[in-house]
């Protein structure tokens, strides 16, 4: 059971940390694109 548990953190940890990777490529793109609008 416990086998289970950490195999389902290191899931979740996985899909957060790439969640995460993809928020900040979007908000730096956007960042990016906003400031070459100035």
């Amino acid at each position: 059971m416990s086998t289970a548990v950490a195999a389902c953190a290191a899931v979740l940890t996985v899909l957060t940390a790439s969640g995460l990777h993809e928020l900040q490529l979007r908000l730096e793109r956007w960042d990016y694109d906003r400031h070459l609008e100035d």
